[in-house]
């Protein structure tokens, strides 16, 4: 008889035993939750305008002291109606013809949050919360995190959303732009304005907003509310930009989010138990988030048995170092280990900076640096990179660097556009630098290659024709070069240790060099790019590119030490080219997007064109954080040497020949990361990607990761 734990081996039982223990803690731990919130119906102006219908589509009776249950539709029809939230006590006021369904109520199995849809009309909630959990409150193009507050918020049809604050603190995400901000009393802000930031309001801005959703009269307030106060202390208004009695230690305890998840983790072949806490500290336009990860094998109690990224004890802090500038040095590193994110506004501000994951980050037109990642190796591998924008009217400034634990990717673009309203031409200056990329081989290999930094620089202009959301135009033309500084002379060569100008002159000729041409735009829900490069020599188009970190040390020993050793070979005479094509499609307002990119390589010789394998097939899928419950997440596949790959397995299927696959191999780059929501303080994330061991670039190790989170 064969059991059915026979089935499983010891490390996928033991990925099981972590991932089911931990789903029973963060399940178990809601039931100490605070109570549960119960909606009341108090009543409205004439009551049989009201129309209320139970999720079951069944009509009910807008009797006063009524409990509203989930999936409650609510059409107040041409009055206005009122209904308590128990028992923080806070009051809705519907105003005429607005229609609601209540999707979840906080404390009710597994959620945390009160979440209520406006499907139309204008609401308005008053009110002090006793719990520190905010209400969520969605509209068909935004989201709203309302804390203690009195806050209005309105749907305008075919249109878009908006919302003023008279007090207290309301979170808004235009589901639109994927933008979040936070508005304070006395401001406003629209979905469909030009500028997606709070707007100051005058007292009769505000008066004209909540005109047609009054607060009720005292006495109905008295009868309604019997556990404390609802809306601004003695039912007066608060002055605007002045907070209520109690609102600012509230306030406070709004910025602060906690995480725990855990699971298991295979990594390069071995088991792991992970178990992590994450802090979020949110202070618009600040938001920091970070990570305290443990990944443990067999005992989670003994730190020699924890995982350790690139053989560093992230846990020691310098204590494992005797040098006390390594001791510093090592300090450093495992605390940047521990910052998952931190940001200064958003893309596209007038200043934006980001330290973290980096993830499709291009300098345009992208000659150099294209869709540049460093999280492909996580978790075996974590960087932590930095990015920095300016964005001026006239002037464009954006720099990174790939991991500021270990600093030795540097590249940056100034883009000037000086007569931007005669001509929308921009020109542009990109340089970036690998100040270490021979640091993943051994010594003696890191020796004989002349221990390189490489540089790289370029010039490009962007002449943008049409520049408007829906449908846009613009073409590029760019040329770059690159070249190296060597640290050590470069054995069987006559290349010494120095900047080397032979690298890009040799025999009077330029070399290692290339440029492109394209154009790239959107249309509607389609977005593109078709470009056309070329170049000799060490320079690769988009050097800088996904999976760069992984690829490097191959460039080194394939394109840069042969050159060096033999820079009058012929071939380094000989064009490469290549024509690459972008498209994306956009789905469901933009929450969903399907990217496919393919750069079909070609030869140019004496002898005319020539087959070359220097191709690469990547694919993306991005399902945007709604902040809602929905599904989120990303999957992003890039294959280099794709179709010599396939075509040299159909040549061995017709020989006869025995079949390797080698599709997945050290040139094949996987990233995913799905998040799944089960409940509003629960959710799975499933982790998947490809690692590569430094000492067989050849040979990757999978990788696989699964998580249960609870945020609360």
């Amino acid at each position: 008889m064969i059991s059915i734990s026979s089935c499983f081996n010891r490390p996928v039982r033991r990925v099981i035993f972590f991932s089911v223990l931990f789903l029973f803690l963060a399940l178990g731990t809601p039931s100490i939750a605070a109570e549960a919130d119960r909606l009341v119906w108090i009543g409205a102006e004439s009551q049989a305008e009201v129309s209320i219908t139970s999720g079951t589509e069944e009509e009910l009776n807008p009797e006063p002291g009524r409990l509203i249950a989930e999936g409650t539709r609510i059409n107040s029809g041409d009055t206005v109606s009122l209904i308590r939230i128990e028992p923080q006590n806070t009051l809705l006021v519907l105003s005429p013809s607005t229609e609601i369904q209540i999707l979840s109520l906080a404390g009710n199995r597994l959620e945390s949050r009160t979440r209520i849809s406006l499907q139309k009309g204008k609401l308005r909630i008053t009110g002090t919360t006793q719990k520190e959990q905010p209400i969520i409150l969605r509209t068909p193009r935004a989201v709203f995190r309302i804390h203690s507050a009195d806050a209005g918020v309105q749907v305008l049809p075919d249109s878009e959303d908006g919302g003023a604050v008279r007090s207290g603190r309301v979170e808004m995400l235009n589901m639109e732009t994927g933008e979040r901000i936070t508005l304070p009393p006395g401001t406003g802000a629209t979905t469909g304005a030009d500028i997606f930031q709070p707007q100051p309001l005058e007292d009769s801005e505000l008066t004209a907003f909540f005109r047609d959703i009054p607060l009720p009269e005292k006495e109905i307030r008295e009868n309604a509310v019997t556990e404390g106060p609802i809306g601004p202390a003695n039912g007066q208004d608060t002055k605007i930009g002045k907070p209520e009695t109690g609102q600012t230690e509230k306030k406070q305890l709004d910025w602060f989010d906690l995480s725990i998840s855990g699971g298991g983790a295979l990594i390069t072949s071995s088991l792991y138990g992970s178990f992590s806490f994450g802090l979020t500290f949110t202070a618009e336009p600040f938001k920091a988030e970070l990570l305290f990860p443990v990944r443990f094998s067999q005992r989670p109690f003994i730190p020699e048995l924890w995982h350790r990224p690139k053989g560093n004890n992230e846990w020691s802090f310098g204590s494992d170092q005797t040098d006390p500038g390594a001791a510093v040095a090592d300090a450093f590193i495992d605390l940047g280990l521990k910052v998952h994110r931190i940001s200064w506004g958003r893309p596209g501000d007038l200043i934006y900076g980001h330290i973290g994951q980096l993830e499709g980050i291009n300098l345009e037109p992208g000659l150099i640096v294209r869709n540049y990642r460093n999280t492909l190796d996580t978790p075996s591998i974590r960087r932590i990179g930095a990015l920095g924008e300016l964005n001026l009217d006239l002037i464009k400034v954006k720099l990174f660097t790939g991991d500021l634990t270990e600093p030795e990717v540097f590249a940056g673009r100034i883009a000037i556009a000086p007569v931007k309203d005669i001509l929308p031409l921009a020109m542009g200056i990109t340089l970036a630098s690998d100040i270490d990329p021979a640091g993943d081989l051994d010594d003696e290999r890191e020796n004989s290659c002349g221990d390189p930094a490489l540089l790289s620089g370029g010039l490009d202009l962007v002449l943008s024709l049409m520049d408007a959301p829906e449908l846009s135009l613009s073409f590029y033309t760019a040329a770059g070069a690159q070249s190296v500084f060597l640290r050590d002379e470069v054995a069987g060569s006559g290349y010494s240790a120095g900047f080397n100008t032979d690298v890009l002159f040799f025999d009077n000729r330029l070399r290692s060099f290339g440029f492109s041409a394209g154009t790239f735009g959107t249309a509607g829900i389609f977005d593109w790019r078709l470009g056309y490069e070329m170049s000799k020599g060490i320079f690769k188009p988009g050097l800088f590119s996904p999976g760069y970190e992984r690829l490097k040390t191959d460039y080194i020993a394939n394109s840069l030490v042969p050159y060096l050793q033999n820079p009058g070979n012929k071939r380094y005479d000989r064009w490469e080219a290549g024509v690459l094509g972008e498209a994306g499609f956009s789905f469901f307002e933009d929450r969903f997007r399907i990217g496919l990119a393919y750069r079909f390589p070609f030869g140019i010789g004496e002898a005319g064109f020539r087959e070359s394998d220097e191709d690469f097939a990547e694919l993306e899928m991005t399902l945007k954080d709604t902040g809602e419950q929905t599904p989120a997440g990303s999957v992003f596949l890039r294959r280099r040497y794709f179709l010599s790959t396939i075509l040299e397995e159909e040549a061995q299927l017709r020989s006869g020949t025995t079949i390797e696959t080698n599709l997945f191999d050290s040139n094949t780059m996987i990233g995913s990361r799905i998040m799944i929501p089960a409940g509003q303080s629960f959710s799975f994330t499933l982790s998947a990607g490809t690692n590569v061991s430094i000492d067989d670039l050849d040979n990757p190790e999978p990788m696989v990761s699964l998580e249960t989170t609870w945020t609360f």
